[in-house]
């Protein structure tokens, strides 16, 4: 019953995008005079931008389902549609059928952070017209537009709005912008600052003379750069394809223009932003990340006529201008760029000036290449490239493909490991949670970590699974005992270079303990070893 269950939702989600409109490819401001600039060559930005990506893509990594990388994707795929270089394609499409076309593994989330792979997703889906890229995004914002959608943090204005927008011009179903409007009045009722026309990060930001962490040593406002990015580079995506007779359409606008304003006055000499908008003495200086968002939504106000051209094309030069001259390496390292945070004091390396400087980012990467791509297209001498779809032999997945086998042993097992993260010990390795989640996976700092489990009994054991964090390719031994101390391998996959849900390996063993050491990983370039689960399966 379980196994037609599953047949009968994935065919329902494939007949769900069998009847959506196949999208137009054309903006939503077709009455705006079309820009065209003569101030640069389009083939000296298609020169930058092969270089900042192949840079990138050569030297760095975006393989995860998360948001980091996903942006990068969201930004990359956008740079093929306006370049035609296949690398870049190709690039995209193989993170994409890596992960399966699923957003969260094709579990429901509610964090927004995951949503953003969607964007990456649904750009596939116009350049190729398969109904199956959409199915498990639609499923997901099903999930979520019942009144679950939620922006708790600025960010998610670019991970999910654009996605839910997106969905209701493809289906002309309106619930996905719908529930997004609702979470967005909630977040800005709480997030926007009237007086700077911009938005804190989180509530925990928002301006309190009478409340500490609300307010910089000088006494001004955390108005945090890349947040407002988020936000800016997400109401410009969201315009570009929302339809303007929907309610959201005039507050949407009404934001972006505001903040267009206030970051006009907020720019640097050099072009860029500094970290926080409000005080420049505050964690000071270029900051790529914000700063390419901002160049981001400036270009496509610019180009769809949200902006106008005489008011705003010179802030958007001087930022073009400030990143390729400060912030671009020789070699196409984009530079200057905050590492994962959330605050402008909450700042890696801030205080090391050339860590600072060489501090380099995926999704700062992806937002770049995007931004120059819409900036290129306005150039006089810009010829939109005539874009070749190669074949692809994919075979989606089913819902059965990516079940675990639940008979696992249930019994008491002590867990030890030579090294563990506060809140993700080794404990967590048997808890029964299998999904990518903080609290309930076994995470290590360095590789040559390992996990001991110690089972009441002797255990007739016939098959091992491990289930790793975000599908990482993780490289290890398995190895048995009996008296926890002398320990024999009876499965090496040191040479793993798949991707996967979960790793089973059958074995026909008798064991007190098991063992796992964890040696390296594929397509991972961290240092960290994090699994979610290790079950044990005896035989009948």
């Amino acid at each position: 019953m379980k196994k037609v269950l599953s047949i009968i939702m994935v065919v329902i989600l494939v007949l769900q995008v069998s009847c959506v409109k196949k999208p137009e490819n054309k903006g939503n401001n077709d009455d705006f005079k079309e820009v065209k600039i003569s101030v640069y060559k389009a083939s000296e930005i298609l020169e930058t931008i092969n270089k900042v990506n192949t840079y990138f893509q050569e030297k760095l990594t975006a393989s995860s389902n998360n948001w980091d990388d996903a942006v990068y994707h969201s930004g990359n795929i956008r740079a093929y549609m306006y370049t035609g270089n296949l690398d870049f394609y190709n690039y995209s499409l193989e993170y994409a059928k890596r992960h399966h076309y699923l957003v969260n593994k094709g579990q429901n989330t509610v964090n927004g952070d995951l949503y953003c792979i969607s964007q990456t997703y649904i750009d596939l889906y116009k350049l190729k017209q398969e109904d199956y890229i959409l199915a498990d995004v639609i499923r997901n914002a099903d999930f979520n537009a019942d009144g679950r959608t939620d922006f708790g943090w600025i960010d998610l204005v670019y991970m999910s709005l654009p996605v839910f927008a997106e969905l209701s011009e493809i289906t002309k179903d309106t619930k996905y912008i719908d529930d997004a409007y609702r979470a967005y009045k909630k977040a800005r009722d709480i997030m926007w600052d009237e007086e700077a026309s911009l938005f804190y990060r989180d509530a925990r930001f928002v301006y309190d003379k009478n409340k500490s962490g609300t307010m910089t040593p000088s006494g001004k406002k955390i108005l945090w750069s890349r947040g407002n990015g988020w936000a800016f580079a997400g109401l410009a995506k969201t315009l570009e394809v929302l339809d303007k007779n929907h309610e959201s359409y005039k507050l949407y606008l009404k934001d972006f223009k505001a903040m267009a304003e206030s970051l006009k006055g907020r720019q640097r000499e050099d072009g860029t932003w500094n970290a926080n908008l409000d005080d420049p003495e505050h964690f000071g200086g270029i900051e790529t990340s914000g700063t390419v968002m901002f160049m981001y939504g400036y270009a496509i106000g610019i180009k769809k006529g949200f902006l106008k051209y005489d008011e705003y094309f010179d802030t958007l030069k001087k930022a073009y201008d400030g990143v390729v001259k400060h912030a671009i390496s020789d070699e196409g390292r984009l530079l200057y760029v905050q590492p994962v945070s959330d605050s402008p004091q909450n700042y890696q390396n801030y205080h090391d000036e050339e860590a600072r400087k060489q501090s380099t980012k995926q999704y700062a990467v992806g937002i770049f290449v995007m931004a120059a791509c819409e900036i290129m297209s306005m150039c006089e001498d810009y010829e939109k490239p005539e874009l070749v779809i190669p074949e692809d032999d994919y075979e989606p997945i089913s819902q059965e493909d990516r079940a675990i086998d639940p008979n696992y042993y249930k019994g008491k097992i002590k867990v030890t490991a030579t090294n563990q993260q506060e809140g993700n010990e080794a404990e967590k390795l048997v808890d029964g949670v299998t999904e990518d989640k903080d609290g309930h996976r076994w995470s290590a700092p360095g590789f040559g970590s390992s996990a001991t489990l110690e089972f009441e009994e002797v255990l007739s054991i016939k098959k091992i699974v491990v289930v790793p964090y975000q599908n990482r390719a993780y490289r290890y031994v398995i190895e048995k005992s009996m008296d926890g101390k002398d320990f024999e391998m009876v499965v090496d996959y040191r040479k793993n270079d798949k991707e996967w849900f979960f790793f089973s390996h059958d074995v026909d063993i008798e064991a007190k303990y098991i063992r796992i050491r964890v040696t390296g990983a594929y397509n991972y370039t961290g240092a960290w070893v994090s699994i979610n689960e290790m079950l044990v399966y005896t035989k009948d």
